[in-house]
């Protein structure tokens, strides 16, 4: 153990000496040591011999003037290379006898072995097996990197092909099999590419008047398509012959393919392995269902907006960890927070998430607060910016992320209390977080009041509903109650995350790193002082105590060392610097403690049996001492390896705190996907991650060997090492031998698909061919009338971008032709609009009642908005009464009556009627 002792001290705590120390601080600060006094005393008796031989001399010159000139040179240069020596000799001890080198005096006798040269060898031997690891890992990862980079996306592409033949269809199929708001969002994008110049075409979106008809809206603040204005121009700057819908499709798959990559360097970055990393892309492939839906949704705002996010979290779990670059990685973090609420409207609800995650573990003291502080300053600041670049959207104005804002950075800005215990700690948090929630709920309040703001009151009605609470009549929330992707979440997906392990790894995860946050969080006040005090000289929070990285310990506290010796130089008194070095000489004990048991296991048995010895050898030195100069009772330096251990690394999540807010925003992230099962795509990577950082993260396993020290004392020390790279590539055995044959069926299929709805088709060439932009004016169902304005460019009444009051009005408007009301109450309302030409949908009139999803129909919501009994169910919900007329959608194709008056049917297929209503 000499050996590799010897060579650390020599390489990593050597440091500059004082060039000038006074006499009267040399004798005060050998007064500690008896071997410093004595070689300060030689010196001292080496001057005064150098000044009588001095003196001498010059008294001999002074009697000899009249001797011969050369004799005297000669006399007079050897005298002065005399002093000289004697001077140099000086300094040569005087280097050779330092504090730091009387600690690495004092370590080398403490673990001096007999085998020094083999311990030598082993030593450098680790350290180059140490780097090869290093440097063969770092490879694995980035080739990994580019596979993902590369193949993620024609994965993608294949399964695309397959189910569409999306490269052979016609454009206008391809525009069709973009359904609902998809047909919206890329309408906007074929725009811009088909104007004669992009300026123009971004200068005619900000005054719409087509997309909502009876009013120009600005299509930039309206909608979130900031995606389709960078691949537009793109897309013109590269002159492309491609397809404009090709190319966008396969710029989607390309930022999925970094999205892939970026879960994959967020779980190598929390664990330190490259296993981790394959471990999550492995899952999420098998979970592509559950963690995407861009292979047949590709122009949805969550196909940009979940890339965005997790690129962002990703920089701010850099952040939150390391110390370098910070100023670009907060710039990033604002870009990304601006990209991501530019290209999705419910952006600032999952920066909300984000908001709550950063004050609550801030305030329970396991996030930095200078760190928070700027984070969510950055955060606020993307806010800000993009209400600016948008022009001040009502749904972001009202965001409760925005009003948050303000008091979580007063809050962020008020010191805490160390020194309280863990229930006062807790208290204190709960207080606080209480406080900024009714901070956020009035500042909301107010702003919507004096704006008059309500763009996100459906979002609102919606939780309301869920919990029970709302009303059962109320159209918007029935919409999206009776829609499958904002359902609860449905045990077949609890299922599939299980069958795969991947739910169980999760939890088992999950209640690890809590368990032993928690622990952090029970530590005794004394372990905060201690990191206190050990803060003025090192950076405690920055410490990593991986195995790779004990010995780069002892650098930081050799610059620890550095820190305490140049304070040395402008202090006045030598009290601060005895402590200093007691300090940091405990500390070195430690860590080459840490690393002498972590090397050799061996030791536990070792230092059990000198325990009680060292004890009593210390409580004799302590008499010696005066009560000022008492070192503290430090447990880790008289026992086992085990207690040395567990008190130098608190727990698992110490100098992690990336991966502890990343564990608390996917757990806030798990109960939004249970309320809403569309933001399932959120939770389930974030779950992909953790769980790779479970089954791939040394600590986990270095920690169950800490656990069972009697156990493992006679196992190699590479038993961890050897323990996770066993059970990660068994795992991802595993799971390639389960699910290679569903990735290859989905690849390989033995049946390919093309798109095919000739109805849909027909109905799109016979408004191109029989209606004109300046006369005609659609209405009907949301999802259709996003597709009539892609592939035709006809004027609509409404769309399926609901997040405005003044549109969700408009809807139910239009959609009381699915009513049961009289024909000239519905052509009086469809004429408000605007509308020339309605278009029925036989698939919404003539849908069957579902059992198991009973007033879900759209024309039940409609009955319960207008106060009428549905056909099937509604008897338990009050203020219903019988209508007094059939349904219109139904009764008007048989042209009696007052339909034929105010409607005339001007072209039919088997799903769609097309009827002109008459002007008066």
């Amino acid at each position: 153990m000499r050996g590799w002792i010897s060579m650390e001290s020599e390489q990593l705590l050597s440091h500059p000496r004082r060039d000038h120390i006074s006499e009267e601080d040399t004798s005060g600060a050998a007064s500690d040591d008896s071997e410093g006094e004595r070689t300060d005393r030689e010196g001292e008796g080496e001057e005064r011999e150098t000044d009588d031989r001095e003196g001498d001399s010059e008294e001999r010159e002074t009697d000899d003037e009249e001797g011969d000139n050369e004799e005297r040179g000669t006399d007079d240069n050897q005298i002065k290379g005399d002093s000289k020596g004697t001077e140099k000799e000086e300094d040569e001890k005087g280097k050779r006898k330092g504090v730091v080198e009387i600690m690495n005096e004092y370590l080398e006798s403490i673990f001096s072995t007999e085998e020094e040269h083999d311990d030598e060898i082993e030593e450098e031997l680790n350290a180059m097996y140490q780097l090869l690891w290093t440097i063969l890992s770092g490879t694995i990862g980035v080739i990994a990197i580019i596979v993902t980079l590369t193949k993620y996306p024609q994965y993608l592409d294949i399964l695309h092909e397959n189910q569409l033949w999306f490269s052979n269809i016609k454009e206008v199929e391809r525009e069709i099999s973009f359904r609902t708001e998809q047909a919206l969002y890329y309408s906007h994008y074929k725009h811009l590419v088909n104007s004669p110049t992009w300026r123009q075409g971004l200068s005619e979106l900000k005054e719409d008047n087509g997309t909502e008809f009876g009013r120009t809206i600005n299509a930039f603040h309206r909608f979130n398509i900031l995606p389709e204005l960078i691949l537009s121009a793109i897309y013109r700057w590269l002159g492309t012959e491609e397809s404009p819908s090709v190319f966008y499709v396969w710029s989607v798959f390309n930022l999925h393919g970094v999205y892939v990559a970026t879960l994959y360097v967020t779980a190598w970055h929390l664990s330190g392995s490259v296993l981790s990393g394959v471990i999550t892309v492995a899952l999420f492939v098998i979970h592509r269902t559950d963690v995407t839906r861009v292979n047949y949704t590709v122009p949805l705002r969550e196909s940009f907006a979940v890339p965005l996010l997790f690129l962002q979290t990703f920089l701010l779990c850099s952040y939150l960890r390391a110390n370098h670059r910070q100023i670009v990685k907060l710039l990033m973090i604002m870009a990304m927070t601006v990209a991501l609420l530019l290209s999705w409207q419910f952006g600032a609800f999952i920066l909300l998430c984000q908001l709550i995650c950063l004050m609550l573990l801030a305030r329970l003291h396991f996030l930095p607060q200078i760190k928070v502080l700027a984070t969510v300053g950055m955060i606020g600041l993307g806010l800000v910016v993009t209400c600016v670049v948008q022009s001040y959207p009502p749904l972001l104005l009202s965001s409760p992320a925005l009003s948050m804002v303000l008091p979580a950075l007063l809050l962020a800005s008020t010191p805490t209390d160390l020194g309280l215990g863990p229930f006062l700690k807790a208290t204190v948090a709960v207080a606080e977080f209480t406080l900024l929630a009714l901070a956020t709920v009035l500042i909301n309040g107010f702003l919507k009041v004096i704006l008059k703001l309500d763009a996100d009151s459906h979002v609102y009605q919606l939780f309301l509903s869920k919990l029970q609470m709302g009303n059962p009549r109320d159209f918007d929330s029935r919409l999206y109650m009776c829609t499958e992707a904002f359902d609860y979440m449905d045990s077949d997906t609890l299922k599939r995350l299980s069958l795969t392990g991947l739910l169980p790894v999760y939890l088992l995860g999950v209640l690890i790193f809590s368990v032993t946050s928690l622990k952090m969080f029970l530590k005794p006040v004394e372990y905060e002082e201690q990191k206190e005090e050990i803060s003025d000289y090192v950076d405690v929070n920055s410490l990593d105590w991986d195995d790779s990285l004990l010995y780069e310990q002892l650098e930081r506290i050799n610059q620890g060392i550095g820190h305490i010796d140049s304070e040395f130089q402008r202090a006045t008194h030598l009290d601060r610097m005895n402590k200093g070095i007691r300090h940091i000489d405990s500390e070195i004990q430690k860590v080459a403690q840490l690393v002498a048991c972590d090397r050799e296991p061996h030791l536990n048995h070792q230092l059990l049996n000198t325990s009680t010895e060292q004890s009593m050898e210390g409580e004799d030195n302590a008499q010696d001492t005066t009560d000022e100069d008492k070192p503290h009772n430090n447990p880790s330096s008289t026992t086992p390896c085990a207690n040395s251990v567990q008190q130098i690394i608190p727990s698992l999540v110490d100098g992690k705190t990336d991966l502890i807010f990343f564990i608390a925003l996917s757990v806030v992230l798990g109960v939004l996907a249970v309320l809403v099962m569309r933001l399932k795509v959120l939770w389930v990577p974030s779950v992909c991650v953790v769980a790779g950082v479970t089954v791939g993260d040394i600590r986990v396993y270095k920690a169950l060997s800490q656990r069972l020290p009697y156990l493992t004392a006679h196992l190699p020390h590479c038993l961890p090492t050897l323990l996770k790279m066993t059970l990660c590539l068994a795992y991802l055995g595993w799971l390639v031998q389960e699910h290679w044959g569903q990735v290859f069926t989905e690849i390989w299929p033995e049946e390919v698909f093309e798109f095919y709805d000739p109805d849909t088709v027909s109905l799109m060439e016979w408004l191109t061919r029989h209606t004109t932009p300046s006369t005609t004016v659609l209405a009907g169902s949301m999802q259709l009338m996003a597709g009539v304005r892609l592939c035709t460019g006809r004027p609509i009444t409404n769309h399926p971008h609901y997040e405005d009051s003044w549109l969700r009005l408009r809807t139910r408007q239009v959609y009381r032709m699915y009513g049961r009301e009289a024909p000239e109450v519905v052509h009086t309302a469809l004429r408000q609009t605007g509308a020339t030409h309605i278009i029925l949908e036989d698939s919404i009139c003539l849908a069957a009642h579902n059992l198991n999803r009973p007033l879900c129909r759209l024309t039940d919501a409609v009955d319960l908005h207008n106060k009428h009994e549905p056909e099937v169910g509604g008897h338990n919900i009050t203020g219903l009464k019988k209508p007094e007329h059939p349904r219109f959608c139904d009764e008007v194709r048989y042209v009696a009556g007052n339909y034929s008056r105010f409607f005339s049917l001007v072209m039919a297929n088997k799903t769609f009627r097309v009827y002109r209503l008459a002007l008066t």
